[in-house]
């Protein structure tokens, strides 16, 4: 950290940590990073700052901690209580004697504004929100600003037609982000839930009704989950990249997957149908992203095809015969193959790129048709999101929705053709706190 005059003169030294950009530019904290800017005190005698470091080996995300510098020897001050399992986002005094930031106290939280106390770094939670915030900024009478995420995500099944009234919403618009969908055998959903941060997995019936939450375990971050026969459930844990397995009424809870220290990560799977296999992409030690699979009851990961598996989604053929997947050609580009399972190892079978224009985005949710003739995908273009179909056999991908607004934040196919979707808008908002009388 560098002390400077408003002319760039005069420069020294305030903390130490390596070189950049021409400066002798050092930061706190054992190789962190400071961010957001260092801001002075009201009274122009101290500088704070937070930093944040990599959560060590086996950790997934950031440490960060708030330290004071004295302008007048550069004494460094870490505020005592302040280590957050989060970057922050936003950073500003309160007073002399107090600061305020956007940060969470937890990975698996939402961002708050927060008031922290010096120097014993005591926390004051000011807000609390299911969207969380982004940014700070404090005047001299107390008031501050900041920016509210509030995104509004709504469930509707139906089938691909001309638009928005092919589709029957079955619940009102949720301030929470809502994704990742999946039928049950028994025509029940399947969903994920941002609440207060932290993924949830939920179950409800088709109209909305008889919404339950499934795995309660605070320290799992459920995603993409997936409906077996019998009832079983399998979804990724977000926090520990594992697979997991539990009964529909959370009962049973158990990790398919070795730990990390054992062997691999785990990423994407889809179920083999029957839901006997799990068939996923397995992270290796060595970097390598492989096809591979575990059985449903428990047992060895076995890979399945040794070509590189990308992370953008991986789908099973309604037969079970085929998977697609996104691979790495030679000269780095993204290439969609087929790979029938028939066969060992594996035939893979290219497949043409989904679509040639820079301005449009395809997200990694990719499924099969009910058909088993396509490979459906979201599509955005500018701001607006529609699902889109590319023909396994060959031909140009067709348009299936026709929105004009939102984006899709998550689909699944039933068995009889229906697509339940959630759509929404992620709204963010100015938000002034002004100070008590």
């Amino acid at each position: 950290m560098v002390l400077a005059d408003a002319d760039g003169s005069a420069a020294r030294v305030l903390a130490k940590g390596p070189p950049a950009q021409g400066f002798t530019c050092y930061s706190y904290g054992g190789g962190g990073t400071i961010v957001p800017a260092p801001i002075w005190s009201p009274d122009g005698h101290r500088i704070a700052a937070a930093t944040f470091f990599s959560g060590g080996p086996g950790k997934i995300g950031f440490l960060g901690r708030f330290v004071t510098v004295s302008v007048g020897h550069g004494r460094i001050r870490a505020v005592a209580n302040s280590v957050a399992d989060n970057n922050y986002s936003g950073l500003a005094w309160a007073g002399n004697r107090a600061l305020l930031a956007s940060t969470a106290v937890h990975a698996t939280s939402a961002s708050q504004i927060w008031r922290i106390a010096l120097p014993n770094g005591h926390l004051l939670p000011l807000t609390s929100s299911l969207g969380g915030y982004a940014g700070l900024s404090a005047a001299a009478s107390g008031a501050w600003v900041t920016l509210h995420s509030a995104p509004q995500y709504a469930i509707a099944v139906g089938r691909p037609g001309a638009g928005r009234s092919a589709f029957r919403a079955i619940s009102a618009a949720n301030p929470t982000f809502q994704s990742e969908l999946a039928w049950t055998s028994n025509g029940r959903l399947l969903l994920t839930r941002d609440l207060d941060g932290r993924e949830q997995l939920w179950i409800e019936n088709a109209d909305g009704g008889q919404s339950s939450p499934v795995v309660t375990d605070r320290r799992l971050a459920p995603v993409a989950p997936a409906a077996a026969p019998g009832g079983k459930i399998v979804f990724v844990d977000a926090s520990g990249i594992g697979i997991w397995r539990v009964n529909a009424d959370g009962s049973g809870l158990q990790r398919l997957t070795p730990g990390t220290a054992t062997f691999g990560l785990a990423g994407e799977f889809a179920l083999a149908p029957g839901g006997k296999e799990v068939i996923l992409n397995w992270f290796e030690h060595d970097g390598k992203q492989r096809l591979a699979s575990v059985p449903l009851a428990g047992g060895k990961v076995r890979v399945l095809w040794p070509g590189m598996v990308l992370a953008d989604g991986i789908a099973v053929s309604p037969d079970g015969r085929r998977v697609f997947l996104i691979s790495l050609t030679r000269q780095g580009a993204h290439q969609p193959l087929l790979l029938d399972l028939t066969k060992t190892p594996p035939a893979a079978t290219r497949m043409p790129p989904f679509f040639l224009e820079q301005a449009a985005y395809v997200s990694g949710q990719y499924a099969w048709t009910p058909d088993g003739k396509a490979i459906s995908y979201v599509r955005r273009q500018g701001l607006v999101d529609n699902f889109w179909a590319m023909p396994v056999a060959g031909g140009a991908p067709r348009e299936l929705t026709h929105f004009t607004r939102g984006r899709i934040a998550g689909y699944a196919w039933s068995q009889d053709g229906r697509l339940a979707i959630s759509r929404g808008d992620d709204n963010t908002n100015v938000v002034l706190a002004m100070p008590r009388k």
